[in-house]
């Protein structure tokens, strides 16, 4: 409790997610790039379609990251609960059908590039130049999701099977 609190003192929240984000991602992109990481393999290991020997371990790391997000958030949640955390990830709502329609075209995304941003991401790294025009590719295109001419879409695909959930602890 005394680390949280002199963390927080020194530092602001937004600081303190940035430092979080450079030392995660960099222990991700470490053990990702040792053992070949790629979520479509271990999707695709999770519902039975690949068994490899070179891909036994992406199913393991992605269930160690779910573990590590979902743990991490709660800490998170805890230690600063008094925080109106206002993210487009903490809602009461959640698109049952946007859910269904994002997984498709992440599958879509990740068969026609050959893997997924992480695994694009660690080919780039390791000097494939094909990779680094995926990369680029699919940033112009979340960015046009979110804030540009492909927003107008995702909001009205995101209202599809919209469910309310109850995060309120006290009922």
């Amino acid at each position: 409790m005394e680390t949280f609190n002199l963390l927080v003192t020194n530092f602001t929240i937004s600081e303190l997610m940035v430092i979080g984000g450079i030392i995660i991602g960099s222990l991700f992109g470490f053990i990702s790039e040792r053992i070949n990481f790629c979520t479509r393999s271990a999707i695709k290991q999770l519902i039975g379609i690949q068994d490899s020997q070179r891909d036994k371990y992406n199913l393991i790391q992605l269930l160690i990251a779910i573990i590590i997000s979902i743990v991490g958030f709660e800490v998170f949640s805890f230690y600063y609960s008094d925080l109106e955390l206002s993210t487009r990830y903490i809602t009461s709502e959640i698109s049952i059908g946007g859910i269904f329609i994002g997984t498709v075209l992440f599958g879509i995304g990740a068969g026609l590039c050959r893997g997924c941003l992480s695994r694009q991401l660690i080919l780039f790294c390791r000097g494939n130049l094909r990779s680094l025009f995926t990369i680029l590719i699919s940033v112009i295109v979340a960015w046009s999701a979110i804030t540009g001419i492909l927003s107008y879409p995702r909001r009205f695909l995101s209202e599809i099977g919209k469910v309310e959930i109850n995060f309120n602890n006290n009922s």
